[in-house]
C-alpha cells in the first residue's frame, strides 16, 4: 500500500478565489458527516456557510487509490489524505488537500504519538505543518483528568504565522462536571451506562488563537458530542453536526481553521481498530 504523501490535484485560481469567497463572506461553517468509509464509502462531510447548503465538502480516504476501503488497520497507520473541494465534489474542483503518511509500527502510533509523522498541507505556497495534542497536561489537583484537560489543534506555515485552535480548562468546565457525575453514577454501577444512553457528554468549544496564543477575531469552534447510542451508529466520534462561527477572523486563518477539522476527521477515521 502506497499512500500520495505529496498535495493533491493542484487547484485552479478560480476555484480558490470561490473558495475564499466562501470563507470571507461566511459567520458561520457546519460541519454534516452524510457518509462514512465504514458504509464502504469515503468518508464525505457537507460544510454549510450561514444559509448555503454544500458550499464545499471535505473528502477523506485512507489511501486515494482506493476510495471508500477501511483500511484503519493496515500499514501505513494513522494514514489518510483529505480533500477540501467546492460543491459536492463530483466535478473534483480541489482547494486542499491535508494528509498523513501514517506509521509503519503499530505501537509507536497507538503509544507515542510524538513519533508520527506530521500532518501536511499547502496553502498559496506556505507549506503548513498541523499537530494535534494536550499542551495542558492530563490531569489536574483534584485529580480528574477532565479538568485540567486541554487540547490544540496547531496550524505552523512555513512563512512563520501560525493558529491554533485551543480546548481550554475554562471554556470547558461541563467536562469536569460531567466526570464527577460520572464517579457518582458509579455507586449504582449501571448510572453512568444509563448517563451515557441517555444524555450526551458536553460539547467541547475552542477558540481560534494567534502564534502568540491571543484570540483571533473571536473565531471559535464547537465540536458537538451524543449519547453513545447515536455516536455508534452516527457520529463515529466525528465532528458530525458541529459548527465554527468566524468572527472576524483574517481569510488565511479561516482556511486553517477548516484544514485543522479536516485533520481531526482524517485522524479519527485512520486510529486502528484495538479490539
Amino acid at each position: 500500500r502506497v499512500l500520495p504523501a505529496e498535495a493533491g490535484p493542484t487547484p485552479s485560481a478560480a476555484d480558490l478565489e470561490a473558495y475564499d469567497a466562501i470563507l470571507g463572506n461566511a459567520a458561520r461553517l457546519t460541519f454534516r458527516m452524510v457518509q462514512h468509509v465504514h458504509q464502504g464509502k469515503v468518508t464525505t462531510f457537507r460544510v454549510d456557510a450561514d444559509g448555503t447548503k454544500d458550499a464545499f465538502s471535505i473528502l477523506v480516504n485512507h489511501d486515494r487509490a482506493r476510495p471508500g476501503e477501511n483500511l484503519a488497520n493496515n500499514e501505513p497507520f494513522g494514514a489518510f489524505v483529505a480533500d477540501v473541494v467546492l460543491g459536492d465534489g463530483s466535478d473534483n474542483r480541489v482547494v486542499q488537500t491535508i494528509t498523513c503518511s501514517g506509521q509503519m509500527d503499530w505501537k509507536e502510533f497507538m503509544y507515542n504519538k510524538k513519533s508520527c509523522p506530521p500532518v501536511q498541507s499547502m496553502d498559496r505556497g506556505d507549506q503548513l505543518t498541523l499537530t494535534s495534542g494536550s499542551p495542558g497536561g492530563a490531569t489536574g489537583a483534584c485529580g480528574c483528568p477532565k479538568c485540567d484537560k486541554e487540547i490544540e489543534y496547531k496550524v505552523e506555515r512555513s512563512s512563520g504565522a501560525s493558529t491554533r485552535l485551543f480546548a481550554s480548562k475554562e471554556r470547558n468546565e461541563a467536562q469536569c462536571r460531567r466526570a464527577w457525575c460520572d464517579c457518582l453514577c458509579w455507586i449504582t454501577f449501571f448510572g453512568p451506562i444509563c448517563l451515557s444512553v441517555c444524555c450526551a457528554h458536553p460539547d467541547w468549544h475552542y477558540e481560534l488563537q494567534d502564534a502568540s496564543n491571543a484570540p483571533l477575531g473571536g473565531a471559535s469552534f464547537t465540536h458537538k458530542q451524543f449519547t453513545c447510542c447515536y455516536n455508534e451508529c452516527c457520529a463515529k466520534n466525528q465532528p458530525h453536526k458541529s459548527f465554527a462561527d468566524l468572527g472576524s477572523a483574517p481569510l488565511a486563518a479561516r482556511r486553517d481553521l477548516v484544514a485543522s477539522v479536516a485533520m481531526r476527521i482524517g485522524s479519527i477515521l485512520a486510529t486502528p481498530a484495538t479490539g
